[in-house]
């Protein structure tokens, strides 16, 4: 176990005569390493966009209710009745009569 040990730190694996061998492995883990690094910045910039337009939309839904807000404040009859006032229009005192034609 001792040797094995010295042996791992001096690096005689990587000089013997089978290195090649362990070198491809090396390259194998180190490319799989580099894979997963790779893929959780991905996951990361996933992550990150997701919260911007997570955070679009609601500025968005925010506006919407807004502006119909405005418009349903706009289409009541008091606010008609301020808007037609200004232009000199008044309602009729008389209710409206029906016409029946037979």
């Amino acid at each position: 176990m001792k040797k094995w040990f010295l042996s791992l730190f001096k690096g005689s694996f990587l000089v013997s005569e089978d290195a090649a061998r362990n070198w491809r492995f090396i390259l194998y883990v180190f490319s799989l390493f580099v894979v997963m690094i790779y893929a959780a910045h991905s996951a990361d910039q996933k992550v990150v966009r997701i919260d911007q337009l997570n955070k679009e939309l609601q500025g968005l839904r925010n506006e919407h209710i807004e502006g119909r807000r405005a418009v349903q404040q706009s289409r009541l009859e008091s606010s008609m009745r301020q808007t037609l006032e200004v232009r000199g229009l008044k309602p009729s005192e008389n209710p409206p009569v029906k016409i029946i034609v037979e």
